[in-house]
């Protein structure tokens, strides 16, 4: 080998690497500890994500509605609605305002 090859890689279920350093370690609950949405993922037209990946930050996952449908919910399923306003904005004229 040469100098300055050596590699620091993180323990699972920590991820992260780098090389002829120190790796910078996070934890991806959603991909790390499969704590993701229903049944190990989320439910219908929702993504999990880790809203903070630092090691020290646990329990902080959520299920996050995909848009036009709105919603979040920490640790569980979300309450998805669709918010027809948002999604159909651009057939509003700006004075006209929506209400759904």
């Amino acid at each position: 080998g040469s100098l300055g090859d050596w590699r620091c890689s993180c323990i699972s279920p920590e991820a992260g690497s780098a090389t002829a350093s120190a790796a910078v370690c996070i934890i991806d609950e959603c991909n790390a500890t499969c704590a993701t949405c229903i049944d190990g993922s989320c439910a219908l037209n929702q993504s999990c994500v880790d809203v903070d990946t630092h090691p020290a930050s646990l329990g902080d996952w959520e299920c996050q509605c995909d848009l036009p449908i709105l919603g979040t919910s920490r640790l569980g399923n979300a309450t998805c609605l669709l918010d027809e306003c948002a999604a159909r904005c651009p057939s509003c004229l700006p004075a006209e305002g929506c209400t759904a």
